[in-house]
């Protein structure tokens, strides 16, 4: 009975400082959008649109031909258009090009481990035994690459099979190192019907605008 109620105590004393962590961390994360805001107020350089946007997209491996999942601890590029785990947050942080990505689904961050290895965290780390955060660049392509911030040199790289490789492996330009950023199906259908519906509103105007063809006009001049 003793030891079932130290080991609810101890369960719960667990729980508590879990909770004040991820109050902390919170916290931090706030700050760091408040004193960045702050300098470029005072800066007067401050713009409410570069503010980041959070939003679910899907990254597409130019290399699999497939979108990049994360469930658990595993990560690959095998996933579906629509895959509900091929659903990622690309959230901006420092408004410095660098971003995490997460899954929507399952909420874990994509991270690499002290091996360069390509693993799923529940927690968002950056140090000398994970990271979490990403470098992204565009390319001349208009293709996109991710960089660990903490080893520049390592690079999120997935095979043909949709396998991960090791970061530390690869070299910038290679095929299994480029993305695309693609929209979720709905959001996808979305913009086609409003492209579709704004074509229908525009068409009667340009109907209008129609200048008569050389043919026409001749045969109006003779009558």
């Amino acid at each position: 009975m003793l030891l079932h109620r130290c080991y609810t105590l101890l369960f719960h004393v667990l729980l508590w400082c879990w909770q004040i962590q991820e109050s902390i961390q919170r916290e931090i994360d706030s700050k760091e959008v408040g004193d960045f805001v702050l300098g470029q107020i005072e800066m007067g350089k401050f713009d409410q649109s570069s503010i980041p946007v959070v939003r679910v997209t899907q990254l597409y491996s130019v290399a699999s031909g497939k979108h990049v999942r994360i469930y658990g601890k595993h990560v690959d590029a095998r996933g579906e258009d629509g895959d509900v785990y091929a659903r990622l947050i690309i959230q901006g942080i420092h408004f410095q090009s660098k971003v995490t990505i997460r899954g929507n689904e399952s909420d874990v961050y994509l991270c690499l481990n002290h091996k360069g290895k390509v693993i799923g965290r529940r927690k968002r780390r950056d140090d000398e035994t994970y990271s979490c955060v990403f470098q992204e660049s565009i390319l001349e392509n208009d293709r996109t690459e991710y960089r660990s911030v903490l080893h520049p040199e390592w690079i999120l790289a997935f095979r043909k099979d949709g396998q991960a490789r090791n970061a530390r492996r690869v070299k910038s330009g290679h095929r299994t190192t480029q993305f695309m950023k693609r929209d979720v199906p709905e959001d996808a259908e979305k913009k086609k019907s409003e492209r579709i519906l704004n074509h229908q509103k525009f068409k009667p105007h340009v109907e209008r605008m129609k200048i008569p063809s050389y043919s026409s006009s001749l045969s109006d001049t003779k009558r």
